[in-house]
């Protein structure tokens, strides 16, 4: 099965980087390799390697997509959380609608459908993610997300 993270270009407009300063270039630069990673199914222990060693990721609330809640600490955990995940889910489509980027601050926001390999529900999960880049390192990550079965997306 064709990857689905893997035709889905990162959102930029040449307009962006052209402004922006080198820590807002820093820091696009960062969370652009984040999904890269995320995209390509990258080892989980590459993916963690983004991140500070001291960090705070703040996944949303126990949901069907993330079974995990509460703020993740360490990059043994991050990777321990993006096993889970890949074990769960299998994604479908991956759209990574923008990048918005001021100094270490970025704000992604995306679109993942996804089928949950137990019970082969289909769900649209809406996304927006606020990652702090501070030394060329994610040392806050905090994702917001909206789930919603994916037969009501498609047949409103």
């Amino acid at each position: 099965m064709e990857n689905p993270f893997k035709s889905n270009p990162l959102v930029a407009s040449k307009q962006d980087s052209f402004f922006e300063s080198a820590a807002s270039r820093q820091t696009r630069l960062v969370v652009e390799s984040f999904y890269t990673l995320l995209r390509a199914r990258a080892p989980a222990a590459e993916i963690a390697a983004l991140f500070s060693v001291i960090f705070a990721w703040e996944p949303p609330p126990k949901s069907l997509v993330t079974p995990w809640s509460g703020v993740i600490q360490g990059r043994k955990q991050i990777e321990e959380s993006i096993h889970q995940f890949r074990a769960l889910t299998q994604p479908k489509r991956f759209a990574l609608v923008r990048i918005m980027v001021e100094n270490d601050h970025a704000i992604a926001i995306g679109e993942l459908d996804t089928v949950l390999r137990e019970t082969g529900e289909a769900y649209r999960v809406d996304f927006a993610a606020h990652f702090v880049v501070r030394e060329e390192a994610i040392v806050s990550l905090r994702i917001y997300e909206t789930i919603v079965p994916l037969d009501l997306v498609a047949n409103p």
